[in-house]
């Protein structure tokens, strides 16, 4: 029991960190990106934003490996021994799923239709509070 909240303790950590991380990149992108990118007329747009806007691609690989890490709180918080942090655990993963979700279809919207990039951002606070009581709970 002892290490799996231990171990629960440092992958938490790691989230908190990515998670800001991915806040920073997204804030700079949304400030200082160009958000005026002639629309493609082919197939490969997903590919032509990020080859117009490097750090994008960036932000999507660091959403999948947060994605990933949630799923990993999930498994262990299995393990706790209390319901309540498993229930937060997936709360997180959905809240992650769902900025994720909301990032790309922000993406192909053209980077226009702000309400997604809101959604991301509310998810991130979503995000954010549910590690914190995770680790509350499981104290």
């Amino acid at each position: 029991m002892k290490i799996e909240r231990s171990l629960l303790i440092i992958i938490l950590f790691i989230q908190v960190l990515l998670l800001m991380l991915q806040f920073t990149i997204g804030m700079w992108i949304n400030l200082f990106a160009p958000m005026n990118i002639a629309t493609p007329p082919h197939h490969m747009f997903m590919m032509y934003i990020f080859f117009q806007i490097p750090l994008l691609m960036s932000h999507f690989m660091l959403g999948i490996l947060i994605g990933l890490v949630s799923i990993v709180i999930i498994v262990i918080s299995v393990f706790s021994g209390k319901i309540i942090i498993p229930l937060l655990a997936v709360l997180n993963g959905v809240l992650i799923f769902i900025a994720g979700l909301s990032g790309i279809y922000f993406v192909l919207s053209n980077l226009s239709y702000n309400p997604f990039s809101y959604i991301m951002a509310l998810c991130f606070i979503g995000a954010v509070f549910t590690d914190f009581l995770i680790l509350y709970f499981s104290s």
